[in-house]
């Protein structure tokens, strides 16, 4: 997955692409919902933990960036961008900041836990370097879909969890880039800083590049937010994570897309 999304980068602006949705320059989006996953790269999917744990699991999970955020370097701040918590995960992305009132400065993370009886027993940690601007002008972590309307509720998350975990292997394991008609907004608002906004750079991208296949791993949702982390098709280590992804998905379609691409792949480390 780090090599393919590595692929990407070099190849120009439609590349980080994100291991999700791809972008490029269009119109303005339409509306976003969300999708949903959760399991771990070996493991099959694991029963849905009922909303009272899944909030008390994400209450851990912040009181750990309120005492100690992950990686968080000297003279730096944290400041939580969004947040899901589904099954037995919880993931968080952030900004590492000197000041918050800088967006294009710092660090870009996503950080993914595991939890069991209240504890964390597994955590992913992606981090990457904030450019100073981006292609589409949306920073890496601000929301530029007005959601609307009420949350889906776990039935509706995990139609919408396996839509846009769907979306993103056509695109990047199968490498079908007519899946960006059938799942992705054509006005698809892109927050990766390389991407412009829409999907027909993206098109244009899949249309002459050849790159390694990547695949979702693990992934969840909460709210109209779907998360996933992918890996590499056929990586010797299933639990490496080479990067993270977040979509937006309303009026089914997959509408908005933040990532973070770090150098390397990434194994869990485990408390």
């Amino acid at each position: 997955m780090r090599t393919s999304r590595r692929a990407l980068f070099t190849a120009g602006a439609a590349i980080a692409v994100l291991i999700s949705g791809c972008s490029s320059t269009d119109a303005p989006a339409t509306q976003p919902s969300s999708t949903t996953t959760s399991a771990t790269p070996t493991a099959s999917q694991p029963d849905r933990a009922d909303r009272a744990t899944e909030d008390a699991d994400l209450a851990v999970v912040k009181k750990i960036f309120t005492t100690d955020p992950p990686g968080l370097q000297a003279g730096q701040q944290a400041v939580i961008a969004r947040t899901a918590a589904d099954g037995d995960l919880v993931a968080v992305h952030w900004h590492e900041t000197a000041d918050p009132s800088q967006p294009w400065s710092g660090r870009a993370h996503i950080d993914l836990y595991r939890l069991a009886g209240g504890k964390v027993t597994s955590h992913w940690a992606l981090a990457q370097d904030v450019p100073a601007s981006g292609a589409s002008g949306h920073t890496m972590f601000d929301d530029a879909y007005p959601a609307t309307g009420a949350p889906p509720g776990e039935e509706g998350e995990e139609t919408q969890r396996a839509f846009a975990v769907g979306a993103y292997d056509t695109l990047f394991r199968d490498q079908d880039p007519s899946v960006l008609d059938r799942s992705f907004d054509p006005g698809y608002l892109q927050h990766n800083p390389l991407v412009p906004d829409g999907t027909a750079s993206l098109k244009q991208f899949f249309a002459g590049a050849a790159f390694p296949p990547q695949e979702s791993a693990v992934s969840l949702s909460d709210g109209d937010l779907v998360w996933t982390f992918s890996r590499p098709v056929g990586s010797p280590n299933p639990e490496d994570i080479a990067a993270g992804d977040v979509f937006r998905v309303a009026g089914g379609k997959i509408v908005e897309h933040w990532d973070v691409v770090p150098t390397a792949a990434v194994a869990p480390t485990t408390d």
